[in-house]
């Protein structure tokens, strides 16, 4: 993770996008939006929409979804913004988290493009810096609980260009600076994301201070064997003593004798 960069790219686009105006603003509206994406419908997606096209002072793109299927193959291409519409992949009308962050990223694209006449040369970096603008404008909880399309065992698909560090790092970052502590709304997924319990798409074991995040099943699983044969070497290794009644072989710490039954120790 190039933090140096990231750091670059978060001053660079505060100045260029004048967020302080509508940093607040998109913020706050999360919840609202949320509202919106969750019936998948198409008119209240244009709700969301306009509502985020109006904090970002811009006329709103008109939004409709893939129903060719076009969007579909491809994990990183779930949406398109082309000639003043808004295209998303029809599969993310069940996902309100998903459909959140798409929609957010390709506004961004929107934003940047026609508003500030902003595009990096370098296609990865642009896709970057547009997820970074998201962040910078307010929507960092909207692009962390959007960020896992799919978890198979530990394995997990991602959205988006940032990678879960960058994600987390670049969304501490702005909250640093604008001294906010925490995050309100987020989702199991985002919280494993800020945590740092997901990395480089695998799932893994993170210990804090409060709380255990994130257990790696498969380690645990891997381990379950050496721990019985750990367990199984201590009692092994138990003092033993020969019952003084049928001089059997009987552990030491038994008052019973296994064998005769007889008390071999009185209790204390």
């Amino acid at each position: 993770m190039n933090k140096k960069w990231i750091d670059k790219q978060i001053y660079w686009l505060t100045a260029m996008l004048s967020a302080n105006t509508s940093y607040q603003k998109n913020y706050d509206s999360i919840s609202e939006l949320y509202s919106y994406f969750y019936s998948g419908k198409t008119g209240d997606a244009q709700k969301a929409v306009n509502l985020i096209s109006k904090h970002l002072g811009m006329t709103p793109p008109i939004f409709h979804y893939d129903w060719s299927g076009e969007l579909d193959h491809d994990s990183s291409l779930r949406g398109q913004m082309a000639k003043g519409q808004l295209t998303i992949s029809l599969t993310f009308t069940l996902n309100k988290y998903l459909l959140a962050a798409t929609v957010v990223h390709e506004l961004m694209h929107y934003f940047l493009i026609y508003r500030k006449n902003i595009r990096l040369s370098d296609n990865l970096e642009n896709e970057k810096t547009t997820d970074l603008a998201a962040i910078v404008l307010g929507f960092a909880v909207i692009m962390l609980n959007g960020k896992i399309i799919d978890r198979n065992k530990d394995k997990v698909s991602a959205l988006g260009y940032l990678d879960f560090e960058e994600l987390a790092y670049a969304c501490d970052k702005i909250n640093s600076l604008r001294n906010i502590k925490g995050y309100s709304g987020l989702t199991t997924d985002g919280n494993q994301i800020v945590w740092g319990t997901i990395k480089n798409g695998n799932l893994i074991h993170r210990q804090n201070t409060n709380s255990n995040i994130g257990i790696n099943l498969a380690f645990l699983k891997s381990r379950k064997k050496s721990i019985h044969n750990l367990i199984s070497k201590h009692k092994s290794r138990e003092e033993m003593k020969n019952c003084p009644f049928c001089r059997k072989k009987i552990k030491n710490r038994l008052y019973i004798c296994n064998y005769c039954k007889r008390v071999v120790k009185e209790k204390i």
